[in-house]
């Protein structure tokens, strides 16, 4: 006995749809669309389609933006690595978040880079805000 495959299924439910269901012949649906809404797609679809897209890399990053990156400069490594391997910016972003993720005291050094840049400019905003409100008072 033969084991009925799930695209046999399909065409014996489209088969009898479209003979005993009234719905279908007036629906204005054609076989193949009432075949495509049934089968689901990624049963067609290679499993290789599915990978992630893994960064192409284009050799070690340079000197100057693995020190840039350790000074915390995330952008400017960014641009150190297009200038000097002539690519593009998502490869270069892909290149260095990269070298990124495989150094962790990298990673640590870089978010207190970053978080520190965040507080001096929320002190520079109370500083600006609170000698606009005390010039304001000055003047009026």
């Amino acid at each position: 006995m033969k084991q009925e495959t799930n695209f046999e299924r399909t065409l014996l439910v489209a088969h009898s749809s479209l003979w005993h269901n009234s719905w279908f012949l007036f629906s204005g649906r054609s076989i193949s669309d009432r075949l495509g809404s049934i089968m689901l797609p990624a049963s067609v679809e290679p499993a290789a389609c599915k990978m992630p897209a893994v960064p192409v890399v284009h050799g070690p990053l340079p000197q100057t933006a693995v020190t840039a990156l350790w000074r915390g400069q995330l952008i400017e490594a960014i641009t150190l690595v297009r200038v000097e391997q002539n690519i593009g910016l998502s490869e270069a972003r892909d290149l260095v978040s990269a070298y990124v993720q495989m150094h962790p005291a990298l990673r640590s050094r870089i978010a207190k880079t970053q978080a520190d840049a965040r507080e001096g400019l929320l002190r520079w905003l109370i500083f600006l805000v609170a000698g606009g409100v005390g010039l304001t008072y000055l003047l009026i």
